[in-house]
């Protein structure tokens, strides 16, 4: 009986051991369930709040705490797990160590892309939801109560993030009067946007050039009591004079003449000729006898810098004849009422039109100019988003156009350009950095084509070299445009065992919804594709009525991104007011929460 005692002690704490044991694993998985559950929620919680943040939010993710908060405990709940949204949920930030390539995450940060979510059994009040884990046999060797405690952390992955800007001319096209885009604003819109130009450049040595255009209105000497005036305005002239005008003769810029001779004591004329006019001849009685004097004007290049004060021509390329000559032959400001008349609206549409390279007119990197100057304001706010949200993303740069590089290095003569040089960490945290090297840009900075293949090559070459492992590599490739060069050697062929119907099948039908023989749209398929086969997200936003949506649509599906169209509206306002919408929802497009192996 003794030595039945004895086994039937050990049986029971056997029995306690397997029952007990048993069940605390059985609760500590459901608890692990439970705030797997919880800390997914929570990190979901995070990328709503940041997608759903209103323009200008200065902390998109501190307002989204304490519903995460609230959801974590909520899911757990629904497993019949007690989690204190205040004590068991905690927030931090995990960042990449790029000299020991190793993620390690900041607890009780002030910015949160990582969430950790306890449960826990460990209050001595068995009773209460966090009480310790009642045992059924474990009171006969000498314990009542288990202590049982579980943790779940979900994260947010960082993205190295390439946004690959248009460069072309037609960045400008909304801003003077032009006939090459399908689209374009209404005329007192392309007014306004020129007069914010001319305010803008503020260009010197432009004498008495108001905004206004005017024509160029010459007064003649007083000869033997005669006064004469004569206002050039292209092929025809009004001439006024203190006298009968008795003959007038035009000498036109080919040098082909053509007189007018006139009868009683009319003193002012409207004389309408057949071309450009240069050189007006007024013959005009003197004031007393029958004899005649004759006043000479010229509409030569000297005497309109003469006439308007001008001084040396304020930039690097142009000059004040090619400007006249603009404002004589632009079909576009003829077609205004605007031919031959000189002025800020003239002027600032002549340097959009003929001189809006970097080379030439370096002072439209800080002028307003659309929609260029919108694409700018929307990427400083995508890198004040990425500073602000601080979920260690990177961010890099590139630039095409006739050309494409990767934007690194900036060096200015120009003490309001700020020095940029990233060469060394060309996908970088330094968001000032990257935005000071658009920020000073403009349309036609280097060359006026479109080169979207090209584009998405260096987009490429930049992941290529400098993404990080567990980041998620992403391009945003934008245009307004459709692609119309290629670099030198390329070619529109397509990679081989390309297929269109499993490529582009949008609606599951098993029929390609996205067709083209376009040899320039198929070069940036075939580029976008070999970005996609890496494993880069593509992203794309088409601008204004000219780019190809279709293309662009069909680049995002192939590269698991989004499209997004901004239409541009009918006012530059609304243009912008699109892309700042825009560029913020690729900001915020931030990968969905996951769980983090502990």
């Amino acid at each position: 009986m003794m030595m039945t005692c004895i086994c039937l002690v050990g049986l029971m704490a056997a029995v306690a051991l397997s029952v007990d044991v048993g069940y605390i694993q059985i609760q500590k998985s459901r608890m692990q369930n439970a705030v797997d559950a919880a800390a997914l929620a929570a990190g979901q919680e995070i990328t709503r709040a940041i997608r759903s943040a209103p323009i200008g939010t200065a902390d998109p993710t501190a307002y989204a705490r304490a519903q995460a908060r609230l959801v974590a405990a909520h899911v757990a709940q629904l497993s019949g797990v007690y989690v204190d949204p205040n004590a068991d949920v905690t927030f931090g930030q995990r960042q990449y160590d790029p000299n020991t390539q190793t993620w390690s995450t900041n607890w009780n940060a002030g910015v949160s892309n990582c969430v950790r979510v306890v449960a826990r059994r460990n209050q001595e009040d068995a009773s209460a939801q966090d009480g310790k884990l009642k045992l059924f046999f474990a009171g006969v060797i000498g314990t009542k109560f288990a202590t049982v405690q579980t943790e779940a952390t979900a994260f947010v992955s960082a993205r190295d993030l390439v946004i690959v800007h248009d460069f072309s001319r037609s960045m400008n096209f909304d801003s003077f009067f032009q006939a090459e885009g399908a689209t374009r604003l209404v005329d007192q819109q392309i007014i306004d946007n020129l007069q914010k130009l001319w305010e803008d450049l503020q260009p010197t040595n432009t004498g008495s050039l108001t905004f206004q255009p005017r024509f160029a209105k010459f007064t003649s000497q007083t000869v033997n009591s005669t006064t004469a005036t004569c206002e050039f305005q292209f092929d025809k002239c009004v001439v006024t004079c203190n006298t009968a005008i008795t003959a007038v003769k035009l000498t036109y810029t080919n040098g082909s003449t053509q007189n007018f001779t006139y009868t009683g004591s009319t003193t002012s004329r409207t004389v309408t000729g057949s071309r450009d006019i240069r050189t007006v001849d007024v013959t005009v009685k003197r004031t007393s006898g029958s004899q005649t004097v004759t006043h000479s004007f010229s509409d030569t290049d000297a005497n309109l810098i003469s006439l308007f004060g001008l001084g040396s021509y304020p930039f690097p390329s142009g000059s004040w004849g090619e400007f006249f000559t603009h404002c004589r032959n632009n079909t576009e400001l003829q077609s205004r009422g605007h031919r031959e008349k000189f002025g800020g609206l003239t002027f600032a549409n002549y340097i959009l039109a003929e001189k809006s390279a970097g080379s030439q007119t370096p002072r439209l990197g800080k002028s307003r100019h659309y929609p260029f100057s919108s694409i700018k304001i929307g990427h400083s706010l995508l890198c004040d988003f990425l500073r602000t949200l601080s979920f260690d993303d990177r961010i890099g740069m590139v630039s095409y156009d006739t050309n494409h590089r990767i934007e690194d290095y900036q060096v200015s003569y120009d003490p309001a350009v700020p020095f940029v040089d990233i060469r060394s960490k060309p996908l970088t945290d330094n968001y000032t950095a990257v935005d000071n090297l658009m920020k000073f840009k403009q349309a036609n900075y280097y060359s006026p084509s479109t080169n979207m293949g090209g584009g998405l090559k260096s987009a490429v070459t930049l992941l290529d070299g400098y993404a990080r492992s567990a980041a998620v590599p992403t391009i945003l490739l934008m245009t307004d445009g459709n692609s119309n060069v290629m670099d030198s050697g390329s070619s529109s062929s397509l990679p081989s065992g390309w297929n269109w119907n499993k490529l582009f099948d949008y609606d599951g039908d098993g029929n390609a919804d996205y067709t083209t023989n376009a040899s320039q749209a198929r070069h940036v398929l075939a580029q976008a594709y070999n970005a996609v086969q890496k494993g880069y997200i593509i992203n794309t936003m088409a601008v204004g009525a000219d780019a190809d949506r279709e293309l662009l649509k069909a680049i995002a599906w192939m590269g698991g991104g989004e499209f997004i169209s901004v239409s541009g509206g009918a006012s530059t306002e609304e243009m912008e007011e699109q892309l700042l919408s825009a560029f913020q929802k690729i900001a915020s497009q931030v990968p969905p929460a996951r769980l983090l192996d502990n």
